[in-house]
């Protein structure tokens, strides 16, 4: 049974889901849904775990638990990959340069939020859920700049050069350097509100993202590929964009950040 497929729960009754790192408790109480988060560190997480997991189980008893009250008391709870509410700011884990008039693809695993509704007809969102606890991070000057999130990243560019994360949807990056000077890759700033979520046989993917270089001080051409990803097979997309977009964008997307410890 695929994660994204509706889930029944009967009422008095829960389930686990695991992902990665996360495990995602649930329990129906007629018209009431109840919800709890338990985190693991990457030493904690079993092998079986590496793949998401539906399990009828006891939950710890220090768990923190929201309450939902619905309309109706409907057993079907449907959980939707999204991308993250704020930009991801990509900082790879060893510097990369791109000499000028040349281009590579890298893929960059961005971790998930669970976005949980109930219901069949008239489905009710209870609410969003980070599968990866980010930092946060501030890119841009402090006046015209954004609050961001930041990720490390292996910045691979052969799909078979790690295991899968399936708390984690790929998203094929583009750097083009179309300037006259070389491009020190050592942080981009990727606007994943412009991103949709596919599916496929081995893991989550994202729509192709290309970003066109002019230069230190200048914005960057953006585009945002408007059909599915094309190195594996994929379905519809399991969820939009957060913010759709049609054309172009023309944004700074190398710069400088400034990080929030404690924020």
């Amino acid at each position: 049974m695929s994660l994204w497929e509706p889930i029944t729960i009967e009422s008095k009754t829960g389930r686990c889901i695991r992902l990665g790192a996360i495990s995602l408790w649930l329990h129906h109480e007629r018209d009431e849904w109840h919800i709890a988060v338990e985190r693991a560190t990457d030493g904690e997480i079993e092998p079986t775990e590496q793949h998401a997991t539906i399990e009828e189980s006891t939950p710890p008893e220090d768990l923190d638990w929201q309450r939902w009250v619905v309309t109706g008391e409907s057993p079907i709870v449907q959980l939707t990959p999204i991308m993250p509410d704020r930009p991801i700011v990509v900082r790879p884990e060893s510097q990369i340069g791109i000499h000028h008039n040349s281009k590579a693809v890298f893929f960059v695993s961005i971790p998930i939020w669970l976005r949980i509704h109930v219901g069949k007809d008239k489905a009710q969102k209870l609410c969003e859920i980070p599968s990866a606890v980010l930092s946060n991070i501030w890119f841009g000057d402090p006046m015209s700049g954004e609050l961001c999130y930041s990720l490390r990243t292996r910045a691979r560019r052969d799909l078979d050069a790690g295991p899968t994360q399936p708390h984690c949807a790929v998203c094929p990056v583009t750097l083009h350097n179309g300037s006259t000077e070389d491009l020190d890759f050592e942080r981009l700033c990727i606007r994943v509100a412009h991103l949709r979520v596919y599916e496929s046989p081995k893991q989550l993917w994202t729509n192709a993202v290309t970003v066109s270089f002019r230069g230190v001080e200048q914005v960057s051409d953006i585009s945002y590929e408007d059909r599915p990803p094309k190195w594996e097979s994929v379905g519809k997309p399991l969820s939009d964009a957060r913010e759709p977009v049609k054309a172009n964008v023309f944004q700074r997307s190398f710069g400088n950040v400034r990080s929030f410890a404690g924020f």
